[in-house]
């Protein structure tokens, strides 16, 4: 079983993956920046972005040291269904920390 779907911290070659939604505002800015995701770099909609991260049912981030890489969050009903949102991570970051490796991890 994945470290994640346990609960648990998770770390791959140096990649920690980490299920909170505990996050920075400026780790999530740079993080979409550098994506190319920037509706929520404009001042007004930073707020948006936060509220966006707490209120996921499952939130996946991937991080090499400080650097947010990646991040997959989702929403659920918590009986059965649910439903992935978004899913990024900057293109050096690869296997488990991919985009698709955090989205098989929320």
């Amino acid at each position: 079983m994945n470290p994640c779907e346990r609960g648990e911290q998770g770390n791959m070659q140096g990649i920690e993956l980490r299920r909170d939604s505990d996050i920075l505002l400026s780790s999530l800015l740079e993080l979409y920046t550098v994506v190319g995701w920037v509706a929520y770099s404009r001042e007004e909609r930073r707020g948006d972005l936060e509220k966006a991260i707490e209120n996921s049912s499952f939130v996946v981030s991937a991080w090499e040291g400080d650097t947010l890489g990646g991040l997959s969050r989702a929403l659920s009903d918590n009986v059965s269904m649910s439903t992935c949102r978004t899913s990024l991570c900057i293109p050096i970051f690869s296997g488990e920390a991919s985009a698709r490796g955090l989205s098989v991890n929320v």
